[in-house]
């Protein structure tokens, strides 16, 4: 008969229970399954290195690469911040001058306005003193001629 080393030379030979005892499904559970020992790593082959080394120079460019452009990206978020504070400093200043010159004209407006009550004030006075005038000679002349 043939023997092979996972198994007996015949099935006859196998004995009609098994030599360890099966343990009970609770028990099973219950029992945590040891993880196999590591297998000793055979030592690599020259091909092999040099795919492995291939494989970390690769590793190292692509991280190069992405820091490259982090960098890159972040010049230009840089840049854009500094243009739009720019921007948004310009835009200020362009505000205040243009409020500036609303103050000023409103100014301006408000001096003419001042000057018209002025003058219509001045008007009014004079002809409120001539109503006046005209009133001690119309009441003089009553006085003279009662009988009008």
């Amino acid at each position: 008969p043939v023997v092979h080393a996972d198994g007996p030379a015949s099935p006859a030979a196998a004995p009609a229970t098994p030599a360890t005892p099966q343990a009970k499904p609770a028990d099973a559970a219950a029992q945590a399954p040891e993880p196999p020992p590591p297998a000793a790593v055979p030592p690599l082959s020259s091909s092999d290195k040099k795919a492995l080394e291939r494989a970390h120079k690769q590793e190292e460019n692509a991280k190069a690469a992405a820091a490259k452009e982090q960098m890159k990206q972040a010049e230009i978020d840089r840049r854009n911040q500094k243009e739009a504070a720019e921007r948004e400093a310009k835009e200020a200043r362009e505000q205040a001058k243009r409020d500036a010159a609303a103050a000023k004209q409103a100014a301006e407006q408000a001096k003419r306005q001042a000057e018209i009550d002025k003058k219509q004030q001045k008007a009014v006075a004079e002809a409120e003193a001539k109503m006046k005038a005209a009133q001690k000679d119309y009441e003089t002349e009553l006085a003279k001629n009662p009988k009008r």
